[in-house]
């Protein structure tokens, strides 16, 4: 959608209106992380981060249940509605699935999910590492 609109103000630019190309990208810019925001619910991204935040702890995954007592623990008024099942359904939404291990169902996605999720969504995790490039098959 951008690019003509950035090509015509490449040609006004060069025409004399000095400037207008950097005003533009910088609006568009702006104008594509504000649609971001409004594609990923504010609990949705409060999970994401917090499953990121877990695994560097316990980096052979996390179950629905613990990611949830840690949200009602950080963020009990957005979470104390919700319940482990919606938790995954959650998960799940964003491409992480659950791996079944010792009669448990950790959460555990790989780096190339994560990077996937921040570049579709625009959620911005940081520079932390989950250091696990596994898939939970092992």
């Amino acid at each position: 959608m951008w690019q003509p609109i950035l090509a015509m103000a490449k040609f006004v630019e060069d025409a004399g209106a000095d400037g207008l190309l950097g005003i533009m990208k910088e609006y568009a810019l702006k104008s594509a992380q504000a649609t971001n925001d409004d594609i990923v619910p504010e609990s949705d991204e409060i999970l994401l981060q917090l499953l990121k935040e877990q695994l560097v702890d316990k980096p052979w995954g996390i179950t629905a249940g613990e990611l949830l007592e840690k949200a009602k623990e950080e963020h009990s008024a957005i979470f104390s509605r919700y319940g482990a099942r919606g938790i995954g359904a959650v998960l799940n939404r964003y491409g992480i699935k659950s791996h079944r291990t010792d009669g448990k169902r950790y959460f555990r996605p790989m780096d190339s999910q994560w990077q996937a999720i921040e570049a579709s969504y625009g959620i911005d995790f940081g520079s932390m590492e989950s250091g696990n490039e596994t898939n939970g098959n092992d």
